[in-house]
């Protein structure tokens, strides 16, 4: 779309964040046209040096419709595509209009990108399970006004399939008060879980597989106490490598990648460790008997769990234990990046990465570099989904083949055991 950018940057910044007040202070989506007129209006004013160097492949390519006041809702393709960078930012700008994600700037010491998980598809539509797998579990975050959620499916050897996405809004909450907060949460959680068990996930076939595990960050406060609510009144027993137990359960992360109720980093995992008649440590997670709550809680080391989740997008995806998004292979890049921009961003928010510190080496937990951190709702999600997979029993192939058990059965290689060239990846 943009083959050479303008040169008064400048003055394209400043119409980007008129936009942005402009969808602040009215009743205008900030995802439908028009572009806010005092945004247009000051295009109008100094469109003869913001264009000034630009060039694009389509001059025609802006909305044509005429304001209310008068003119076009845009006029021309470069407002157009400025919009977009209003709307959406210059990343997914770029990604989508220009066929050029910024991967360099964005992969962090592992070397995932937005652009990667959005090519890594499974050729299948969304909900729809693989015919391979055999289990689904679902991670939720909670919000103050929304729960981000996802919904993976996984094969006997560790490889997985991220088949739904999504948010539940939390209704009744309010901006700088608590009122209302605990009810509205426990009732989007009850929301969420039931429309689950009644609109079911199926295989091509017409199989039907019901979500083995949930587990819902727990939070703190009033938001524990809704949390704890929803569980005890939605759960349904089923067998865990731990014996029979809820399907629902709250989960809290600790250690690195976790943050107390103060908004500081968590206390290390390892004070979680401990084995009692209330406690029972698994692989890097402990299920912590609430007593007084009547719930069990899965504590569990959220910076493992999320780099677990990052290994995953980068294992080949020929090996055992990769894992692939929903979408087909056929579709153009501007399809796919529309289908998985927002959640790809927040999958890759956050990563290890090493940083020297007084002459040594150390692998600190933190924001990926171009990324936002605290965008990261779908990334936790996802975290929660693989720590309940792994209380349902699934493992890793080669860990497997190291305890010595029978590797898993044989099974079809999956549609998207393709190289990743073929499907657009980089």
């Amino acid at each position: 779309f943009l083959l050479k950018p303008p040169a008064d940057a400048a003055r394209w910044d400043e119409f980007v964040n008129l936009c942005k007040d402009g969808w602040t202070n009215t009743d205008a989506s900030e995802k439908d046209p028009p572009i806010p007129r005092a945004a247009h209006e000051f295009y109008l004013q100094h469109r003869d040096v913001m264009d000034v160097g630009a060039e694009v492949s389509n001059p025609n390519r802006y909305d044509h419709r005429l304001r209310p006041e008068g003119g076009t809702v845009e006029a021309s393709a470069l407002e157009h595509y400025y919009g977009w960078v209003a709307r959406i930012g210059q990343e997914s700008t770029s990604t989508e209009f220009d066929n050029d994600p910024t991967d360099v700037a964005m992969a962090g010491d592992d070397g995932l990108s937005p652009h990667r998980i959005q090519h890594q598809v499974s050729g299948f539509p969304r909900r729809v399970i693989p015919p391979d797998a055999y289990m689904l579990t679902m991670g939720a975050d909670v919000g103050k006004f929304q729960i981000h959620w996802v919904v993976m499916a996984w094969r006997r050897d560790g490889t997985s399939y991220l088949i739904d996405y999504g948010t539940q809004d939390v209704r009744g909450t309010s901006v700088g008060t608590d009122d209302g907060m605990e009810a509205g949460i426990a009732a989007a959680l009850r929301i969420l879980v039931n429309e689950k068990r009644e609109n079911p996930y199926t295989k091509p076939d017409g199989e039907i597989l019901p979500i083995s595990m949930t587990l819902i960050d727990s939070g703190w406060g009033l938001t524990m106490q809704a949390v704890y609510a929803a569980c005890r009144e939605t759960g349904q027993i089923v067998q865990t490598i731990n014996g029979p137990e809820p399907d629902v359960q709250p989960a809290k992360g600790r250690g690195d990648g976790a943050k107390d109720e103060g908004g500081r980093k968590a206390g290390p995992y390892s004070n979680f460790q401990k084995r009692d008649w209330d406690h029972k440590p698994g692989d890097n997670w402990c299920r912590s008997r609430q007593r007084k709550d009547q719930v069990f809680l899965y504590q569990h080391n959220a910076g493992a769990w999320k780099d677990w989740g990052i290994q995953r997008w980068l294992t080949p995806i020929d090996k055992p234990g990769c894992r692939f998004i929903w979408g087909a292979f056929g579709e153009r890049d501007r399809q796919r990046v529309r289908d998985h921009a927002q959640v790809s961003y927040h999958l890759c928010a956050n990563c290890y990465r090493d940083e020297m510190i007084h002459g040594h080496t150390q692998r600190i937990w933190g924001e990926r570099p171009g990324m936002n951190g605290d965008k990261d709702h779908w990334q936790d999600a996802q975290e929660l989904a693989d720590v309940a997979a792994s209380v349902m029993g699934v493992r890793l192939e080669i860990i497997r083949r190291q305890e010595g058990e029978a590797p898993a059965p044989a099974i079809r290689q999956p549609m998207a055991c393709v190289p990743l060239s073929a499907m657009g990846g980089r």
